[in-house]
């Protein structure tokens, strides 16, 4: 059989030319480049080595497994140059040692006396104690009045509503005849008094100020902080005497075994008389 590229011939049963290797009973014959001249020879000259063929690409690409990186070695150069911390000590000197860390010095107490007073500055925290560890009531450095001091203003303010009552009984004597002192009419003196000595405070509360009792005694009303009392306050205490007096005086009484010398109207108003502030 003659080769269609080559034109070699080659044997009927024979599938691939002897000479090119190409098979041939597939394809239509394509003439060759180059022309051999036809060779009769019963033995088939040897097949020469055919270089390796690459494998034909697949139409999907196969997947490669991932290899391992390893971990590339990071190189930095330093910025600074390192200076070594310890220094080699010359040979034949002593090793120092470390300087010991010097202990904070306390100051010096002082020993403060019994009978000195502290300065009572606005916001101090500290609450006063009494004798008995009990908290007291008053914050600031003043003392309530004594009960001596306080019946000598009582008595002058008391002692002017009795001239206004006198005169109003005077007037009434000479103007109506005589006035006969029976069981109704001391009541209704009394009544009058007890009235005349409402009004008296109640005017002094809506001024805002003390009594002439109270001036004349150098006695002024402060609040437990020592300020001034708001006129609430001054309305407050007022209605607290009635109830201290309508108690059979025991709420005035009361300041004989307080630690404080503080009455009822005087705690539940939060004031008090004292002579030791300077009248304002």
């Amino acid at each position: 059989m003659e080769c269609r590229y080559c034109r070699a011939v080659n044997h009927e049963d024979e599938h691939r030319c002897c000479k090119c290797g190409r098979r041939l009973h597939s394809g239509t014959a394509t003439p060759s480049v180059h022309t051999y001249p036809a060779v009769n020879t019963a033995t088939a000259p040897a097949l020469m080595p055919e270089p390796e063929s690459r494998p034909y690409a697949s139409a999907t690409p196969a997947i490669e497994e991932p290899k391992p990186s390893r971990p590339r070695p990071v190189y930095q150069r330093t910025l600074f140059n390192e200076v070594p911390r310890v220094m080699p000590a010359p040979e034949g000197s002593r090793p120092v040692s470390p300087p010991r860390a010097s202990r904070p010095q306390r100051p010096p107490t002082r020993r403060v006396s019994e009978n000195q007073q502290a300065l009572n500055f606005a916001g101090h925290a500290a609450t006063p104690v009494l004798e008995s560890q009990v908290d007291a009531v008053i914050y600031c450095d003043a003392r309530a009045a004594s009960a001596a001091h306080r019946f000598i203003a009582t008595a002058l303010d008391t002692s002017l509503i009795l001239t206004a009552m006198g005169l109003f009984v005077g007037s009434f004597a000479i103007g109506g005849g005589p006035l006969n002192l029976d069981k109704t009419t001391v009541s209704a003196l009394a009544a009058g008094a007890a009235l005349i000595w409402f009004f008296y405070h109640f005017l002094f509360c809506l001024a805002n100020g003390d009594t002439p009792g109270m001036r004349w005694t150098q006695l002024q009303l402060v609040n437990f902080d020592g300020r001034r009392p708001r006129r609430d306050q001054r309305m407050q205490r007022l209605f607290a005497s009635c109830l201290s007096v309508a108690a059979a005086f025991l709420g005035i009484i009361w300041a004989l075994v307080d630690e404080e010398s503080l009455t009822w109207h005087d705690h539940i108003s939060k004031t008090f008389p004292t002579a030791d502030i300077a009248r304002v």
